[in-house]
Formats: structure tokens, sequence, C-alpha cells
């Protein structure tokens, strides 16, 4: 394995430690929906991970991260409510995320 492979490598094992966080924390927001700490959590992940995919050149990664990135900022700044259906939103997206790292 070469240093490139090694670094994407990397990027995978984290990619999906990000999304196990991800999902868990979405499943907490889901039970306490004005948790402020849990929010800016999710908000940090995701902002990882839409750095990391910029860096590797996954465009469609990186902007599926960079609409949650932007969900998740508006949550965070109580711009909008953590209501049911934009929770659902952000968890397709990380459908989606995991669907793009895992093929």
């Amino acid at each position: 394995m070469n240093f490139d492979e090694d670094i994407l490598k990397d990027f995978l094992v984290e990619a999906k430690e990000s999304i196990a966080n991800l999902e868990d924390g979405f499943v907490e927001l889901e039970k306490d929906k004005k948790n402020a700490e849990i929010l800016r959590s999710l908000f940090r992940i995701m902002h990882s991970l839409k750095g990391a995919a910029g860096f590797f050149g996954f465009k469609t990664l990186e902007s599926i991260a960079h609409f949650s990135e932007d969900i998740l900022s508006k949550l965070r700044d109580g711009l909008i409510e953590p209501e049911e259906e934009i929770i659902d939103i952000l968890l397709k997206a990380v459908d989606y995320i995991k669907y793009i790292i895992n093929y």
C-alpha cells in the first residue's frame, strides 16, 4: 500500500466512525431536541466530514455534507426548529453518505 492509499484508507475508517457518531447523535437529538451540545457535536462531525471529502475531491459527498452542515448550523443557531421532518432529512443525508462511503 502506498502513501495515498494509506491516507484514503484512514479517511474511510474515520468517515465510518463519523457516520456512526452522526447516527447516534441524531437518535439522541430526537429524544432531546433542544440539546445545544448535541447540535454542536453533530455540526462539528459534519463539518469535518465535509472538509475531508473536499480534500479528496469527493464532490458529491462534500455537497451532501455541506447541505447537512447548513441545516445543522441553522438548528444550532436557533433559526429553525429541530422538527421530526428536519431530523429525517438529515438522517437521509447520512444514509446517502454511508452509501457513498461503502460503495
